[in-house]
């Protein structure tokens, strides 16, 4: 059957189980996998690093948003995840840099007004130096939803719901204690989840040739 929403998902990881008992903890096995494609996982056998999970960051995920700043800070939204761009409304598209929190006190530039050229992050909180009451464009990767409704999908559905088949799998073996089949699944589960990531970069530098460039003309 084909995998498109959550309720097909779950169908289709049962029938894989065949375990009744198991029904009703497959959401709890979903939302794991989730989590991990979002944020990343190492591989449960330490002898094999390469099979590690990677954080599934792709152009499916960008959003745009322009935040408001005053007195030199804003929220971030609340989806965000992590950002690929931040630049200012001052005409200047080069971006600002990060500086860790642990740093950021310690600069006066962080004390004086002027267009911002440095951020950081505490919390959901964006704070940017020098301080300057501009707007700020942000380019993020969203954090996805977690499917839990039977008609919930997202774009991973649709182009490799596999990822998902796999990692909540790998969960479910994990859970009745059959570590080599967990392991299986988990492979399975971070090649399907690298190959999703290769082919978003394919796309987005298809089209034309790479070459290399100077950075200024002078």
């Amino acid at each position: 059957m084909a995998i498109t929403d959550f309720a097909s998902l779950k169908t289709a990881i049962a029938a894989r189980l065949s375990r009744s008992n198991m029904t009703a903890l497959i959401p709890d096995f979903v939302t794991i996998a989730h989590a991990k494609m979002l944020n990343g996982d190492p591989h449960p056998d330490p002898r094999d690093p390469k099979a590690d999970l990677p954080a599934l960051r792709c152009t499916d995920m960008l959003a745009t948003e322009v935040l408001t700043l005053s007195g030199g800070q804003t929220t971030l939204p609340a989806d965000y995840l992590e950002a690929r761009r931040f630049f200012s409304d001052d005409g200047n598209e080069l971006g600002i840099s990060y500086i860790p929190p642990e740093r950021w006190y310690t600069l006066a530039l962080t004390k004086q007004a002027g267009v911002p050229q440095f951020y950081t992050i505490e919390g959901t909180t964006l704070k940017v130096g020098p301080i300057g009451n501009y707007d700020l464009n942000l380019l993020y990767y969203q954090r996805l939803d977690v499917p839990d409704a039977a008609a919930d999908t997202n774009f991973i559905f649709s182009k490799a719901p596999h990822a998902y088949l796999y990692g909540a799998l790998a969960e479910a073996y994990d859970h009745i204690r059959q570590p080599e089949r967990s392991i299986f699944y988990h492979n399975q589960f971070a090649s399907a989840v690298r190959a999703l990531i290769e082919q978003a970069e394919r796309a987005e530098a298809s089209g034309s040739t790479l070459i290399m460039r100077p950075d200024a003309i002078t």
